[in-house]
C-alpha cells in the first residue's frame, strides 16, 4: 500500500505567521501601556509612602513640614532639606553621615558649578546623594527607565512662596520648614512631583551632573510643566504620554493632565497653562 505524507503548505505556513504577526502588533501597544500603568502605580505608591513620612513629621513638629533648602549650607544657615527629613522618617541612619560630614570642617570650598560652601556642608550633599540611591522611595520607575543614570530623586518639592509674586520675575524659593495652615486648601496644592526626564531637561540634568540635591525643588514658572523642556523641573507627560503625578499637601497622591488645554499655547510661563500650575503649587497673585 502506498502512504501519503500530510504536512503544511507553504501558503499555510505563512497565512498563519502573518495571523501572529498582526496578534502581536494588536496585543504589544496593550501590553507596553499595562507596563506604563504599572510603572505609574508604583511611582505613585512610593510618592504615598513620602506623604506619610511627611504627616508624620508634621506631627512630630506642630504641624511643619520641610520644604526647600540647600543641604550645602545645612551647617552655617540651618538649611533643612526635604530629603533629609524624610530619610529619617523612612528609617535611614543618618548619624554617621552627619559625623563624617562635620569632620570635613568648616573651611570653604568650591562646588563643581562654581558656587562655595562650607567643606562640610559640601560632603554631606555627597554622602546623602549615595544615601538616596538605595532607598526605592524616593525612585520613579518611569523615569528610571527614561534615565542613563542611578536614580537619586525622582521628584521635586513644591518651594514657591505662596505670596512671593509681586510681579515680573518676584518669585522667591522659601529654606525653611513651613506650618500646614499656611495654605487654606491643602488637598489642592502640590507638595512633591514628578522630575522631568533629564534628556528633556536641562536643569534635570545639571542636578544629576553636579550631584546637587538643592536643585530638586520647583520656585519659578519655568520651574513648571508649562515652562521651557531645557528649564523644566517639574515633568510634563511622564506617564502614559500625558500625566504627572503629584503628592498634594493634605497626603493624598493623584495623577494631573500635564498638557496644554485647548486653546492654550504649548509653552507658556505668563499665560493660562502657566497659571493653572501655579495655582496647583499654591501660587496667590495680588
Amino acid at each position: 500500500m502506498k502512504r501519503t505524507l500530510k504536512g503544511f503548505t507553504l501558503i499555510e505556513v505563512l497565512v498563519v505567521v502573518a495571523i501572529i504577526a498582526l496578534l502581536v502588533a494588536i496585543l504589544l501597544p496593550s501590553l507596553s501601556r499595562a507596563r506604563a500603568q504599572a510603572r505609574s502605580s508604583v511611582c505613585q505608591s512610593n510618592l504615598h509612602q513620602a506623604g506619610v513620612a511627611v504627616m508624620t513629621y508634621a506631627t512630630e513638629y506642630a504641624d511643619f513640614i520641610p520644604r526647600g533648602g540647600n543641604v550645602q549650607r545645612y551647617f552655617s544657615n540651618g538649611d533643612i532639606h526635604w530629603s533629609i527629613v524624610l530619610l529619617k522618617q523612612v528609617g535611614e541612619k543618618l548619624v554617621p553621615v552627619f559625623q563624617q560630614a562635620q569632620a570635613s570642617g568648616s573651611g570653604m570650598q568650591t562646588f563643581p558649578d562654581g558656587r562655595s560652601y562650607e567643606a562640610r556642608g559640601i560632603t554631606l550633599n555627597y554622602l546623602l546623594w549615595e544615601k538616596l540611591k538605595n532607598v526605592d522611595v524616593f525612585h520613579c520607575p518611569e523615569r528610571a527607565a527614561k534615565s542613563a543614570e542611578d536614580e537619586v530623586l525622582s521628584f521635586v518639592v513644591n518651594a514657591f512662596e505662596p505670596k512671593a509674586f509681586t510681579g515680573g520675575q518676584g518669585f522667591s524659593d522659601t529654606r525653611d520648614a513651613t506650618k500646614l495652615s499656611l495654605w487654606k486648601r491643602p488637598g489642592q496644592v502640590v507638595y512633591l512631583a514628578d522630575l522631568e526626564d533629564s534628556a528633556v531637561s536641562t536643569a534635570a540634568a545639571e542636578a544629576y551632573q553636579f550631584r546637587d540635591l538643592s536643585r530638586f525643588d520647583a520656585f519659578e514658572p519655568s520651574d513648571l510643566p508649562s515652562g521651557p523642556g531645557r528649564e523644566r523641573r517639574v515633568a510634563r507627560a511622564m506617564h502614559l504620554n500625558r500625566r504627572t503625578n503629584c503628592l498634594f499637601i493634605d497626603g493624598h497622591v493623584e495623577s494631573l493632565d500635564s498638557l496644554p488645554r485647548g486653546g492654550e499655547p504649548d509653552i507658556d510661563v505668563s499665560g493660562s497653562y502657566s497659571l493653572r500650575w501655579q495655582r496647583a503649587f499654591g501660587v496667590e497673585r495680588p
